[in-house]
Protein backbone atom coordinates (compact mmCIF):
# COMPACT_ATOMS: atom_id res chain seq x y z
CA UNK A 1 0.00 0.00 0.00
CA UNK A 2 2.87 2.79 1.06
CA UNK A 3 5.12 1.31 -2.02
CA UNK A 4 1.75 2.14 -4.33
CA UNK A 5 0.91 5.78 -2.50
CA UNK A 6 4.61 6.72 -3.46
CA UNK A 7 4.63 5.59 -7.06
CA UNK A 8 1.34 7.91 -7.39
CA UNK A 9 2.72 10.52 -5.93
CA UNK A 10 5.69 9.95 -7.73
CA UNK A 11 3.77 9.98 -11.14
CA UNK A 12 1.78 12.96 -10.43
CA UNK A 13 5.43 14.81 -9.36
CA UNK A 14 6.23 13.97 -13.20
CA UNK A 15 3.04 15.27 -14.69
CA UNK A 16 3.13 18.19 -12.65
CA UNK A 17 6.52 19.27 -12.92
CA UNK A 18 5.87 18.49 -17.17
CA UNK A 19 3.03 21.08 -17.08
CA UNK A 20 5.54 23.76 -15.22
CA UNK A 21 8.07 22.84 -17.85
CA UNK A 22 5.59 23.40 -21.02
CA UNK A 23 4.34 26.28 -19.47
CA UNK A 24 0.90 27.26 -18.84
CA UNK A 25 -1.39 30.89 -20.95
CA UNK A 26 -4.79 32.25 -19.90
CA UNK A 27 -6.98 32.28 -22.59
CA UNK A 28 -10.27 34.85 -22.97
CA UNK A 29 -13.63 33.02 -23.16
CA UNK A 30 -14.12 34.78 -26.55
CA UNK A 31 -10.90 35.55 -28.97
CA UNK A 32 -10.34 37.23 -32.38
CA UNK A 33 -6.92 37.55 -33.90
CA UNK A 34 -8.44 38.34 -37.56
CA UNK A 35 -5.60 36.29 -38.72
CA UNK A 36 -7.33 32.87 -40.29
CA UNK A 37 -9.50 34.49 -42.54
CA UNK A 38 -9.51 35.46 -45.91
CA UNK A 39 -8.89 38.90 -47.21
CA UNK A 40 -11.83 40.82 -48.02
CA UNK A 41 -15.31 41.39 -46.84
CA UNK A 42 -15.84 39.70 -43.59
CA UNK A 43 -19.39 39.11 -43.10
CA UNK A 44 -20.36 35.45 -42.93
CA UNK A 45 -16.60 34.59 -42.28
CA UNK A 46 -15.93 32.58 -39.00
CA UNK A 47 -13.23 31.86 -36.91
CA UNK A 48 -11.81 33.02 -33.56
CA UNK A 49 -12.62 31.18 -30.66
CA UNK A 50 -15.50 30.80 -28.31
CA UNK A 51 -17.96 32.62 -30.91
CA UNK A 52 -21.94 31.38 -31.38
CA UNK A 53 -21.53 32.97 -34.80
CA UNK A 54 -20.10 34.00 -37.95
CA UNK A 55 -19.86 37.76 -38.69
CA UNK A 56 -22.57 39.84 -39.58
CA UNK A 57 -21.38 43.02 -41.50
CA UNK A 58 -22.37 45.58 -43.89
CA UNK A 59 -19.94 45.49 -46.89
CA UNK A 60 -17.30 48.32 -45.54
CA UNK A 61 -16.73 46.14 -42.96
CA UNK A 62 -13.17 44.30 -44.04
CA UNK A 63 -10.42 41.84 -43.14
CA UNK A 64 -7.03 43.91 -44.31
CA UNK A 65 -3.33 43.70 -44.30
CA UNK A 66 -2.07 45.36 -41.51
CA UNK A 67 0.08 45.09 -38.74
CA UNK A 68 -0.85 46.73 -35.35
CA UNK A 69 0.92 46.33 -32.04
CA UNK A 70 1.08 47.77 -28.33
CA UNK A 71 3.80 47.23 -25.54
CA UNK A 72 3.51 49.03 -22.38
CA UNK A 73 5.26 47.84 -18.86
CA UNK A 74 4.50 43.81 -18.87
CA UNK A 75 1.42 44.30 -21.49
CA UNK A 76 2.41 43.26 -25.03
CA UNK A 77 0.14 42.61 -27.55
CA UNK A 78 0.73 41.56 -31.19
CA UNK A 79 -1.97 41.63 -33.47
CA UNK A 80 -0.43 40.08 -36.51
CA UNK A 81 -0.49 40.87 -40.22
CA UNK A 82 -4.36 41.10 -40.13
CA UNK A 83 -6.97 43.29 -38.79
CA UNK A 84 -10.78 44.33 -39.07
CA UNK A 85 -11.15 47.54 -41.35
CA UNK A 86 -14.40 49.60 -40.20
CA UNK A 87 -15.58 52.16 -42.61
CA UNK A 88 -19.56 53.12 -43.61
CA UNK A 89 -22.66 54.52 -41.71
CA UNK A 90 -25.17 52.21 -40.54
CA UNK A 91 -26.56 51.68 -36.78
CA UNK A 92 -25.46 48.32 -37.58
CA UNK A 93 -22.27 48.08 -39.36
CA UNK A 94 -21.43 44.69 -37.57
CA UNK A 95 -22.44 42.41 -34.98
CA UNK A 96 -21.09 38.87 -33.13
CA UNK A 97 -22.91 36.41 -30.29
CA UNK A 98 -20.63 34.87 -28.26
CA UNK A 99 -20.82 32.25 -25.29
CA UNK A 100 -21.90 34.64 -22.11
CA UNK A 101 -20.02 33.96 -18.93
CA UNK A 102 -20.80 31.60 -16.39
CA UNK A 103 -20.46 34.30 -13.70
CA UNK A 104 -23.05 37.12 -13.58
CA UNK A 105 -21.23 39.79 -12.49
CA UNK A 106 -18.58 41.11 -15.01
CA UNK A 107 -17.77 41.11 -18.42
CA UNK A 108 -14.27 42.79 -19.11
CA UNK A 109 -13.27 43.37 -23.13
CA UNK A 110 -10.04 44.51 -24.57
CA UNK A 111 -9.24 45.42 -28.13
CA UNK A 112 -6.15 47.01 -30.30
CA UNK A 113 -8.10 50.12 -31.80
CA UNK A 114 -6.86 52.61 -34.47
CA UNK A 115 -8.03 55.20 -36.12
CA UNK A 116 -6.58 54.95 -39.75
CA UNK A 117 -7.83 57.89 -41.64
CA UNK A 118 -11.02 60.46 -41.70
CA UNK A 119 -12.34 63.56 -39.37
CA UNK A 120 -12.31 64.29 -36.16
CA UNK A 121 -16.28 63.77 -36.03
CA UNK A 122 -15.80 60.02 -37.06
CA UNK A 123 -18.24 57.82 -34.64
CA UNK A 124 -17.59 54.43 -33.98
CA UNK A 125 -20.10 53.14 -31.02
CA UNK A 126 -19.05 49.67 -30.17
CA UNK A 127 -21.56 47.82 -27.58
CA UNK A 128 -21.79 44.04 -25.48
CA UNK A 129 -25.47 43.63 -24.96
CA UNK A 130 -27.99 40.64 -24.91
CA UNK A 131 -29.11 41.61 -28.93
CA UNK A 132 -27.97 43.35 -31.65
CA UNK A 133 -30.01 46.88 -30.51
CA UNK A 134 -27.49 49.40 -29.49
CA UNK A 135 -29.64 51.86 -27.46
CA UNK A 136 -31.49 49.41 -25.08
CA UNK A 137 -29.97 47.34 -22.30
CA UNK A 138 -26.22 47.32 -23.54
CA UNK A 139 -22.55 49.36 -22.75
CA UNK A 140 -21.29 51.30 -25.66
CA UNK A 141 -17.58 52.59 -26.09
CA UNK A 142 -15.94 54.18 -28.26
CA UNK A 143 -15.34 57.22 -30.24
CA UNK A 144 -18.64 58.91 -29.57
CA UNK A 145 -17.64 62.69 -30.25
CA UNK A 146 -19.46 64.22 -33.32
CA UNK A 147 -16.27 66.95 -32.83
CA UNK A 148 -12.85 65.53 -31.69
CA UNK A 149 -11.19 62.50 -31.66
CA UNK A 150 -12.74 61.13 -27.83
CA UNK A 151 -13.02 58.27 -26.47
CA UNK A 152 -16.14 57.85 -24.44
CA UNK A 153 -19.06 55.55 -22.96
CA UNK A 154 -22.56 55.27 -23.25
CA UNK A 155 -24.63 53.05 -20.88
CA UNK A 156 -28.83 52.11 -22.34
CA UNK A 157 -31.25 50.94 -19.38
CA UNK A 158 -33.90 48.73 -20.58
CA UNK A 159 -36.18 51.65 -21.64
CA UNK A 160 -33.07 53.11 -24.24
CA UNK A 161 -32.76 56.26 -21.85
CA UNK A 162 -28.66 56.74 -21.62
CA UNK A 163 -26.00 58.40 -19.69
CA UNK A 164 -23.28 59.30 -21.50
CA UNK A 165 -19.79 60.39 -20.68
CA UNK A 166 -16.75 61.30 -22.42
CA UNK A 167 -12.25 61.13 -21.49
CA UNK A 168 -11.05 64.55 -20.94
CA UNK A 169 -8.17 63.95 -23.29
CA UNK A 170 -8.50 63.42 -27.02
CA UNK A 171 -6.38 60.30 -29.22
CA UNK A 172 -4.00 61.16 -32.17
CA UNK A 173 -4.64 59.45 -35.61
CA UNK A 174 -2.71 56.95 -37.01
CA UNK A 175 -1.88 55.67 -33.58
CA UNK A 176 -2.74 52.27 -32.32
CA UNK A 177 -4.54 52.12 -28.63
CA UNK A 178 -5.38 49.05 -26.14
CA UNK A 179 -8.62 49.66 -24.56
CA UNK A 180 -9.57 47.77 -21.51
CA UNK A 181 -13.15 48.10 -20.58
CA UNK A 182 -15.44 46.44 -17.70
CA UNK A 183 -19.33 46.07 -17.16
CA UNK A 184 -19.62 45.21 -13.92
CA UNK A 185 -22.17 45.53 -10.89
CA UNK A 186 -19.97 47.30 -8.84
CA UNK A 187 -22.35 50.66 -9.12
CA UNK A 188 -25.06 51.76 -7.14
CA UNK A 189 -27.77 51.89 -10.00
CA UNK A 190 -28.97 48.12 -10.23
CA UNK A 191 -30.01 44.93 -7.95
CA UNK A 192 -28.50 42.27 -7.39
CA UNK A 193 -25.66 40.97 -10.52
CA UNK A 194 -27.63 43.85 -12.89
CA UNK A 195 -24.55 45.37 -15.05
CA UNK A 196 -24.88 49.09 -13.79
CA UNK A 197 -21.37 50.31 -13.87
CA UNK A 198 -19.41 50.58 -17.33
CA UNK A 199 -15.84 52.30 -17.24
CA UNK A 200 -12.86 52.30 -20.09
CA UNK A 201 -9.06 51.97 -19.41
CA UNK A 202 -6.45 53.20 -21.96
CA UNK A 203 -2.87 51.58 -22.42
CA UNK A 204 -2.73 49.85 -19.10
CA UNK A 205 0.77 48.79 -18.71
CA UNK A 206 -0.03 45.87 -16.04
CA UNK A 207 -3.49 43.74 -14.97
CA UNK A 208 -3.64 46.45 -12.40
CA UNK A 209 -5.53 48.35 -14.43
CA UNK A 210 -5.80 51.79 -12.38
CA UNK A 211 -8.21 54.39 -12.29
CA UNK A 212 -10.35 54.26 -15.70
CA UNK A 213 -10.25 57.47 -18.11
CA UNK A 214 -14.11 56.99 -17.60
CA UNK A 215 -16.83 55.94 -15.81
CA UNK A 216 -21.07 55.95 -15.43
CA UNK A 217 -23.17 54.33 -13.55
CA UNK A 218 -26.65 53.27 -15.11
CA UNK A 219 -28.75 50.43 -14.66
CA UNK A 220 -28.22 48.48 -17.89
CA UNK A 221 -31.10 44.94 -17.71
CA UNK A 222 -27.97 42.71 -17.96
CA UNK A 223 -25.96 40.22 -16.54
CA UNK A 224 -22.52 38.81 -17.33
CA UNK A 225 -24.37 35.82 -17.98
CA UNK A 226 -27.24 37.32 -20.43
CA UNK A 227 -24.66 39.56 -22.71
CA UNK A 228 -23.46 38.10 -25.53
CA UNK A 229 -23.56 40.36 -28.54
CA UNK A 230 -20.62 42.38 -29.79
CA UNK A 231 -21.67 44.64 -32.25
CA UNK A 232 -21.00 48.24 -33.31
CA UNK A 233 -22.95 51.48 -34.94
CA UNK A 234 -20.90 53.91 -37.15
CA UNK A 235 -22.05 57.70 -38.15
CA UNK A 236 -20.64 60.33 -40.12
CA UNK A 237 -17.96 58.53 -41.76
CA UNK A 238 -17.11 59.34 -45.04
CA UNK A 239 -16.47 56.87 -47.89
CA UNK A 240 -12.28 56.52 -47.19
CA UNK A 241 -12.75 56.92 -43.42
CA UNK A 242 -11.65 54.14 -41.11
CA UNK A 243 -11.19 52.40 -38.09
CA UNK A 244 -9.36 49.43 -37.37
CA UNK A 245 -9.75 46.61 -34.44
CA UNK A 246 -7.37 43.85 -33.22
CA UNK A 247 -7.10 41.32 -31.16
CA UNK A 248 -10.15 41.54 -29.37
CA UNK A 249 -10.99 39.38 -26.34
CA UNK A 250 -13.89 39.03 -24.30
CA UNK A 251 -13.78 37.49 -20.44
CA UNK A 252 -15.29 37.45 -17.15
CA UNK A 253 -11.89 38.21 -15.68
CA UNK A 254 -9.33 40.79 -16.01
CA UNK A 255 -6.53 38.83 -16.67
CA UNK A 256 -8.82 36.81 -19.66
CA UNK A 257 -8.17 40.38 -21.55
CA UNK A 258 -5.12 41.42 -20.33
CA UNK A 259 -2.49 39.11 -20.69
CA UNK A 260 0.98 39.68 -19.55
CA UNK A 261 4.24 38.66 -20.92
CA UNK A 262 5.80 36.45 -18.70
CA UNK A 263 9.68 37.59 -17.18
CA UNK A 264 12.47 36.22 -17.59
CA UNK A 265 13.02 35.09 -13.98
CA UNK A 266 9.66 33.38 -14.18
CA UNK A 267 10.19 31.62 -17.56
CA UNK A 268 13.87 30.82 -16.18
CA UNK A 269 12.43 29.18 -12.77
CA UNK A 270 9.62 27.18 -15.24
CA UNK A 271 13.04 26.32 -16.84
CA UNK A 272 14.65 24.49 -14.16
CA UNK A 273 11.76 23.06 -12.10
CA UNK A 274 10.30 21.03 -15.40
CA UNK A 275 13.84 20.21 -16.48
CA UNK A 276 14.32 18.61 -12.53
CA UNK A 277 11.29 17.43 -12.88
CA UNK A 278 12.13 15.30 -16.37
CA UNK A 279 15.32 14.42 -14.57
CA UNK A 280 13.20 12.85 -11.75
CA UNK A 281 11.16 10.80 -14.20
CA UNK A 282 13.53 9.46 -16.27
CA UNK A 283 15.92 8.22 -13.00
CA UNK A 284 12.57 6.48 -12.19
Amino acid sequence: MKRHTIQILSQFTCAAGIVVMLGTKTFATVYDSFENYTLGDINGQNAGSDWTSAWSANESVDVVSSSLSYSNGSVSVNGGTQAMQVGGSSDLIFSRTFAASDTGDAVYFSMLFRHESGGPGNWLQMFISDDTAYNSSSGSFGDLDQSSNRLGLRAYGPGGAYSQSSASETYADDTTYFLVGRLSSNGSAGAGDELDLLELWLNPDSQTLGSPIVSIERAMGINGSTADTFGARTYNMGASDAFLIDELRIGSTVDAVVIPEPSSATLLLGAFAGAGAFAFCRRR
